[in-house]
């Protein structure tokens, strides 16, 4: 086979793989929006607003375009966004098929050749295939591929960087090669604002130059690889970080200093950079300097792509609905890149959990517009703390929870102090083990389960299928109940790519040690080196495997030049090109089964259950409305319902997580889409900055008795003015009392509609509560909940989505009446028995309404929808709000709707879609009030022969694994105990019998 010939079958392999990838995405993305941050992604591509820190620009004008294809249709605009994912996912597979049949053809042949054996051909390309199909089907990318989240458009630019530096390597012989490095540059500029995870890319890229251009050498190639580590610094430093704040330190000082108009020095700093540079290029083309010279054309070109933050600060200055840190300036912009609002976690030095504060130290101004110059509204902090110094402190965290969670997996008892060796042990068994080898074992090996793993053998844990392996690991698996057996998200590849793949590697090494060591830089610099800096606390919102996917694609790599590994055993028991056509064979084993174990779980075509639930959450509340939200799943799907589909634009979303800081409190008080400004009695100069973050408790009697209550809004007035200033800290503010009052206006209450006839006759005059016990201070946002309730006076609904923290309800929450997926304040005291997360009365018309003609469910009462973890759990919430409401219309004689509420529950939820378990009594002892026993009795069949083989499998586990299971197995036996009772004073005497003989002996 001549040359041409292989590269036009390479050429045409890599698009195959790029349709395989895309139709395999396209076919399994999801048909709506998703949850988590995409809601926030989608709403801010369609009106190109600003997205949280560091910001995405480059990101959200790419996939504007993508967003034509909706042809103007809102409905769409999701859709569309979620093929640009499954594309740019198609797009790195395409990529690692190029790069992995160059290095394939490095290890074969002679790039000088100009013919290339048919058998050796085939091996070349196989290893791309099976490279490419395995990087398709991994776990960890097919999850970003079919939702639009920015890692698959930077999983593209990450591969198609390591492509262009092996199209670099193949023609740096050539005149004009270095086309390919400048390329790069400007392709890792443009990816900056994707996500910054492409630099990682940086030490390995520098190894291919350094093995390219010069006579390799042990002494030579590590110093390549902190150079390259050096170069990644320089470009994370100061060119992502320090460019901006350099650019804010002049229009400081022109603003402040010399009275210029805003926007003077940020101006000056941008054309003495330009003409700088342009000198620089002068002089060095001029005089010769040629490495130079390119050093500044690829710091050029990464900075002409990175100059689309640009965008960010222009979208930031219009004022759009999502608006996040409102980076209007240059002096907000560097507090934006940097993720100020997220602190920093410590890496080289630091202090472990049991450290106490000893001193808060003043690193630096907080500055923000006021009137025509720059007014420093706070300060920078850090905290010191008592005690030496740690080296590589891994044990850093004192958030709430997470010291127990440390000495859980450190093994230490109640309040023990860890050792210094306890903070390698952390970092090996946790952050090494737990939050890298498990994924990587995820997407090679198999996994268990798509529920969070937290260390114990219950969820989580990678799975080969192999039963005597997981036995020893996670206890025998043929004894486990049906509904564990029978997850979809329970994947296994029993090995297979994992083996390929380090079969793959120790060939690499053997045979072209030069580029093993790029791809295990890249393996590294991807995965391991992303855990030493990230530094993970001992739990995480959800689980992180989609970040390490460059990691990933570098043992992909090796999964392919397994195919090599194994063409060069067979070629001599076998002819060279039946060898290499079996290598092929076999090596496709590998991603044809992942492919096959990944399907029916990363398939979320038929789905729209985040924008149906985001709906509900809005329906749930009456027109005009205020709703506080809390949680990203909360509240970014409801931003894209009211920003694209246009669904209730009349409710005010409002995160309480948000609510804490003065730039998102001054967008409340504009008019969004329907609805009106936020009413606030606090001024803007009352919150700037740093004002009022916190405002402590502290008794004073002379200005209001702690032992009586006191109206809201006066106690809103009192932190208001400057009297709340502590004496001894005028920039500290306090509040005399912790018990409230606030006066109802009845009339409006009555015109709102919002009461039954009877709870009208149970009208208060006074709400009357209490801050919760323990609360001995109010945070910016707890402040805000209060000084909206006081200045909104009964105006407009105000609602709690039942998703919130209870800590967050500020003593309120006996005056909440559900109405669906919120709880409306309202005058009346609620008859519930404030336990096990039932709060608040129940409007029994209103929220039936709601769930019976407004709610949808997203499709997932169909077996076409696969529902995962997160749905799974919201799922149970809600059947436990239907359950409520039929249990309140019982309570008051309405059987028939009440049976109809649960006959809609399990019709739109049914057991298929989140199967039935303990959780579900509540559906069940609904029924049973209703009258409805042989409904209730389908559902305890159903949940006591799952509690049963639960009980089995976990009596069949040796005392350390059950140990994990112990409140699984109180519980269940619990449930069946119960039952058989409840069935009994029902006169379900089959029932019950049926229930006992399921009782295991104890």
């Amino acid at each position: 086979m001549n040359l041409q010939q292989f590269k036009r079958f390479n050429n045409i392999g890599g698009l195959l793989v790029l349709l395989v990838a895309t139709v395999v995405y396209t076919l399994t993305m999801e048909s709506s929006v998703s949850l988590w941050d995409c809601g926030e992604f989608t709403a801010s591509v369609y009106k190109q607003q600003v997205v949280h820190p560091p910001g995405a620009p480059m990101f959200l004008m790419l996939a504007r375009l993508f967003s034509f294809l909706a042809m103007g249709k809102p409905e769409l605009i999701s859709l569309s966004l979620n093929f640009m994912s499954a594309f740019c996912s198609g797009a790195a597979a395409m990529f690692l098929f190029w790069v992995t049949t160059h290095i394939a053809r490095r290890m074969l042949t002679n790039m000088q050749d100009t013919t290339i054996d048919t058998d050796r051909a085939i091996a070349i390309l196989g290893a791309g295939l099976v490279a490419g199909l395995t990087g398709t089907f991994l776990d960890a990318v097919w999850f970003s591929a079919v939702e639009a989240e920015v890692y698959s458009m930077s999983l593209m630019f990450t591969a198609m960087l390591v492509w262009l530096m092996m199209k670099w390597d193949e023609h740096a012989d050539e005149p004009f090669a270095d086309k390919w490095l400048l390329m790069s540059a400007f392709v890792m500029g443009v990816c900056i604002f994707v996500h910054w995870l492409n630099i990682l890319t940086i030490p390995a890229l520098t190894l291919i130059y350094y093995f390219r251009r010069y006579k390799a050498t042990t002494k030579g190639s590590i110093l390549a690889l902190f150079a390259g580590i050096g170069i990644l610094l320089f470009i994370y430093i100061p060119v992502i970080l320090w460019i901006v704040g350099f650019a804010a330190w002049f229009e400081l000082m022109f603003v402040n200093n010399f009275g210029l108009p805003f926007n003077s020095g940020a101006l000056f700093f941008i054309v003495a950079l330009i003409g700088s540079f342009a000198f620089a290029l002068y002089y060095t083309y001029k005089n010769n300097h040629v490495v130079v010279y390119n050093m500044l054309l690829g710091v050029m070109f990464i900075l002409i792509g990175y100059s689309t933050i640009v965008a960010t600060v222009l979208r930031a200055n219009t004022n759009p609905n999502i608006n996040m840190n409102a980076p209007t300036d240059v002096v907000s912009l560097s507090s934006y890149l940097k993720r100020e609002q997220y602190g920093s976690r410590p890496f080289l030095f630091g202090y472990d959990y049991t450290a106490e504060v000893s001193d808060v130290i003043e690193t630096g101004d907080k500055y923000q517009r006021v009137g025509d110059r720059y007014e420093v509204v706070g300060k920078q902090i850090e905290y010191e703390y008592s005690g030496d110094k740690k080296f590589f402190p891994r044990l850093y965290s004192q958030e709430p929870g997470h010291k127990q969670l440390y000495e859980q997996w450190l093994g230490l008892s109640k309040d023990e102090a860890p050792s210094g060796s306890d903070n390698l042990k952390f970092f090996f068994r946790y952050q090494i083990g737990h939050m890298y080898l498990r994924y990587l074992l995820w997407n090679f090996v198999g996994r268990q389960n798509d529920e969070q793993g937290m260390g114990d053998i219950k969820d989580g844990n990678w799975l080969s299928g192999i039963g005597f392996l997981d036995a020893i690991r996670l206890g025998n698996q043929s004894q486990l109940p049906d509904v564990v057996k029978n997850n979809p998200a329970r994947n296994t590849y029993y090995f297979i790519p994992f083996l390929l793949g380090l079969l793959g590697m120790v060939f690499h090494f053997t045979t072209d040690k030069r580029r093993a060591w790029v791809v295990l830089m890249l393996f590294f610099f991807c995965g391991v080196a992303m855990i030493i800096q990230g530094n993970s606390p001992p739990i995480e919102p959800r689980e992180r495997d989609y970040i390490f996917v460059g990691s990933f694609y570098a043992f992909a790599i090796w999964v392919g030049i397994g195919v090599i590994a194994l063409y060069d055993m067979l070629k001599t028991k076998l002819s060279a090109q039946t060898g290499a056509v079996a290598a092929l064979v076999l090596g496709l084993i590998a991603p044809a089964i992942m492919g096959y174990q990944n399907w029916d779980d990363h398939n979320r075509s038929n789905r729209f259950a985040a924008r149906d639930f985001a709906a509900n959450y809005l329906n749930s509340c009456a027109p005009n409305a205020i709703i506080f939200t809390q949680g990203d799943n909360d509240t970014y799907p409801l931003w894209y319902a009211q920003e694209v589909e246009n669904i209730r634009r009349d409710v005010r979303v409002v995160n309480l997580s948000l609510l804490g800081v003065d730039w998102y409190i001054n967008q409340l008080r504009r008019r969004v889409n329907d609805a009106a400004p936020v009413p606030m009695t606090m001024t803007p100069e009352n919150i700037r900055g740093s004002r009022r973050d916190v405002t402590y408790y502290k008794a004073n009697p002379s200005v209001i008795d702690p032992t009586q209550a006191v109206e809201l809004k006066q106690l809103m007035g009192f932190i208001r003015s400057d009297q709340s200033a502590l004496p001894e800290r005028a920039d500290i503010n306090y509040f005399p009392t912790k018990n409230i009052t606030f006066t109802v206006d009845k009339e409006k209450v009555l015109r709102s509609n919002a009461l039954t006839p009877e709870a009208q006759t149970q009208m208060v005059d006074q709400l009357q509560f209490s801050l919760p016990e323990g609360k001995s201070s109010l945070y910016k946002n707890d402040l805000m909940i209060l000084d909206i309730i006081a200045a909104n006076n009964w105006e407009r609904p105000i609602y709690f989505a039942v998703s919130v923290n209870n800590s967050s309800y500020m003593g309120l929450e006996k005056y909440f009446q559900l109405e669906g997926l919120a709880y409306r304040i309202v005058p009346v005291v609620s008859t519930s028995p404030n336990r096990g997360g039932i709060v608040g009365n129940v409007n029994p018309d209103i929220m039936y309404d709601n769930l019976m003609n407004k709610f949808k469910f997203g499709n997932l009462n169909s077996t076409q929808a696969h529902t995962d973890s997160d749905y799974r759990r919201m799922i149970y919430n809600f059947r436990g709000n239907f359950a409520r409401l039929a249990d309140e219309l019982t309570k008051r004689g309405d059987k028939e709707r009440a049976l109809a509420i649960l006959d809609q529950a399990e019709k739109m939820m049914p057991d298929h879609s989140a199967p039935h378990n303990i959780y579900s009594y509540t559906m069940i002892d609904a029924y049973y009030k209703a009258g409805a026993y042989d409904k209730g009795n389908k559902i305890i069949d159903i949940v006591a022969n799952r509690a049963n083989q639960d009980l089995r499998y976990i009596k069949s586990l040796n005392p350390n694994q059950r140990s994990a299971f112990d409140d699984d197995e109180n519980m269940d036996g619990y449930f069946i105990e119960s039952f058989v009772q409840k069935c009994r004073q029902a006169g379900q005497e089959d029932m019950a019998k049926k229930l006992e003989a399921m009782l295991l002996p104890k």
